[in-house]
Parts: C-alpha cells; sequence; structure tokens
C-alpha cells in the first residue's frame, strides 16, 4: 500500500499533524472521525455508539473532512483520505 512504502519517520510525523489537528475539532466531530478512523467502525456502528443517527454521523464525517482538508498540508490530507478509506 502507499503508506508502507512512505519514510516511516515522515509517516509518523504526518500522524501526529492530524491526531493534533483531529484536537482542534469540536467533541464530538473527534468522537466520530477517531471512532472511524481508529476503531474502524462502521457508520451504523459510530451511530449506536455514540446514539445519533447516521445521517448526523456523515455530517460529522464531512464537516470534519472538510476542515481536516483545509488545515492539513496536501500530503497529510492525503495519508487521512488513505486511513479513512481503509477503514470503510
Amino acid at each position: 500500500s502507499f503508506t508502507e512504502s512512505v519514510d516511516p519517520f515522515v509517516l509518523k510525523d504526518l500522524q501526529q499533524e492530524i491526531d493534533r489537528q483531529i484536537e482542534t475539532l469540536p467533541t464530538r466531530m473527534q468522537e466520530v472521525i477517531r471512532l472511524k478512523i481508529k476503531d474502524s467502525l462502521s457508520i451504523s456502528e459510530i451511530a449506536a455508539r455514540l446514539n445519533i443517527s447516521e445521517d448526523t454521523v456523515k455530517n460529522h464525517l464531512a464537516a470534519a473532512r472538510s476542515r481536516l482538508r483545509s488545515s492539513l498540508g496536501d500530503v497529510a490530507y492525503f495519508i487521512l483520505v488513505i486511513t479513512l478509506s481503509s477503514a470503510s
């Protein structure tokens, strides 16, 4: 995969920056994106865990991606997208 071909130190720095930027998001948005990325939960699983609708989960994910896209550099955002894609 792409992440296996990236220097591990560069990847670690990018992941730390992604984590820092996630911490700037509103609390619920942080919860949703962490459950998606770290725990690899589906939208329905996240909705059940947080007792919110699937549409709300989708809205939080879309808003988080939008905010992160503007705050992260292109490469870091690309890594985030790959991470989210592999968690689907």
